[in-house]
């Protein structure tokens, strides 16, 4: 990657600084070490990191894994990573993330046969336990509209104040993910000052 002059063109849309794109490479060299050319997973080398890792149901040049379903109606790949949102359908793959990536992180996070109903990743599901009425400090949420995420984390912000909470929503549209880590950026400068004076205001 770090030696691909096409792959840094099309990927960085504006300068960022050294040590920062390291971090990049070196996560992406991580996860791709798992990878094997067909696409499924190492489990071996996988088995260091996290025991759960999944097969690929998804067929790559005639090589498939599979798991044994307690209820075979209902596909593994439904059970667990049901329910995309707009914006990850719309932003896969785009400004450093992919769903495949999400995936994996949501299947090391949650428990053995846990969906993303489970009330550690979506508190205001059908799971969830409601906050009204609860002591719950104020909040200040900020999203980046290009994360593919960003769909769920203006529910968790809309869930909040449905139950009365008092929530500040920084929105930035045009912000990827991570751009909290971009100091050359408007959006970095422009949400620091957010940050301090949300802390001056609540603190005083």
């Amino acid at each position: 990657m770090a030696g691909s002059d096409e792959v840094n063109r099309n990927e960085c849309k504006t300068a960022v600084p050294l040590h920062t794109w390291v971090l990049i490479s070196n996560f992406k060299v991580a996860y791709n070490m798992l990878r094997r050319p067909d696409g499924t997973f190492d489990r071996h080398l996988a088995e260091y990191l996290d025991r759960r890792v999944g097969p690929d149901a998804t067929p790559k040049e005639g090589v498939s894994s599979f798991d044994h379903v307690i209820d075979p109606s209902v596909g593994l790949e439904v059970r667990i990573y049901r329910g995309r949102t707009e914006s990850e359908r719309r932003l896969d793959g785009k400004y450093f993330v992919t769903l495949q990536d999400r995936d994996w992180y949501w299947k090391a996070y949650l428990p053995e046969d846990a969906d993303r109903d489970h009330p550690s990743c979506n508190p205001f599901g059908p799971n969830g336990r409601r906050l009204q009425g609860l002591p719950f400090t104020k909040s200040l949420i900020i999203v980046s509209g290009l994360d593919l995420t960003c769909d769920r984390q203006l529910a968790y912000a809309e869930g909040l104040q449905a139950d009365g909470h008092e929530v500040k929503l920084v929105y930035r549209e045009k912000a990827t993910i991570g751009f909290y880590l971009l100091p050359n950026t408007d959006h970095y400068h422009e949400v620091m000052e957010e940050i301090a004076d949300f802390l001056q205001l609540n603190l005083e």
